[in-house]
Order: structure tokens, then sequence, then C-alpha cells
């Protein structure tokens, strides 16, 4: 262990090593972040309707299994709008936050294959677009289900 610390490969990357812990923090950051929104909307949405349990979708945040679960949540979230929004008897899009969640599933798959740099470069910009984009949809429907009433028959 000593040698490795004392190598000079090691003592190259050493200074950038507080950038890359705080470049990690933030995307976890950013992760629980867009988790706790899509908590939030299925919280919002009757138990019966719900296609996961909210607090599963905190699960996002978890390096490594978020390259799998990202797909998970984005067809739970959208089987529980179509119910929610379909027993409200509220017409939305066909598939709510479906077409933006697969492309951010999808980015952040391909952002984490190793490809060639250009490639990985354009993986990783469609992985910063993809998760703003669908976390604008997210928050649009979570606004929408704030506003519409639940029609009881």
């Amino acid at each position: 262990m000593e040698e490795l610390l004392n190598s000079p490969e090691f003592q190259k990357l050493a200074p950038y090593f507080p950038y890359l812990i705080a470049g990690a923090i933030i995307q976890i950051a950013l992760w629980l972040l867009l988790g706790n929104s899509i908590r939030s909307v299925l919280s919002l949405i009757k138990k019966e309707n719900q296609m996961m349990r909210p607090g599963q979708a905190l699960l996002m945040a978890v390096p490594f299994l978020n390259i799998y679960w990202n797909f998970v949540v984005v067809r739970a979230l959208r089987d529980s709008l179509n119910n929610e929004f379909y027993d409200r008897k509220v017409a939305v899009d066909e598939n709510p936050t479906q077409k933006e969640g697969n492309i951010y599933a999808w980015s952040f798959l391909a952002s984490n294959i190793p490809l060639p740099s250009f490639l990985g470069y354009i993986a990783m910009f469609g992985n910063i677009v993809g998760f703003i984009m669908y976390w604008i949809k997210v928050l649009e429907y979570k606004k929408l289900l704030k506003n519409t009433v639940d029609i009881e028959l």
C-alpha cells in the first residue's frame, strides 16, 4: 500500500481527488432530489394505483444499482400515473413521463458503458439533458396531481 501511495502515477492524480469526491457527492445529491420528487408524486397517487411504494424511488441514488433501477422507476411511475389519471378521469398524454424517462435511463446506461471519448461525451451530455427533461416532466405531473380532484362515484 505504501508503494502505491508513493508511486508517481498516484501522486499525479492525488490533487484531483477532492474534485472527484465533490462531483460524486453532487451527483448523488441530484439523484436523491430526483428520487424524492418521484417519491412525492407517487405519494399523491392512491395506494391501489401505485405500481411501486413511494420510498423505493429513492433507490435511484444508489450507485450502480441505479443503472437498472432507473428503468424500473420509469415504468412504475408511468403505470401509476396512467392508473391514477384514469381513475380521476383526467385526460393526459398516453404513457406520461415515459419518453423523457426512457431518454434519461438509456442515456445513463450508455454513459456507464466504456465508449470512445467522443461517444462517451455525447452519452454524458444526453444524460444531463435527459435528467433535466425527466425531472421537469415529473414536476409537471406532480403539479397536475395536486390541482386535480379525485372523482368519487
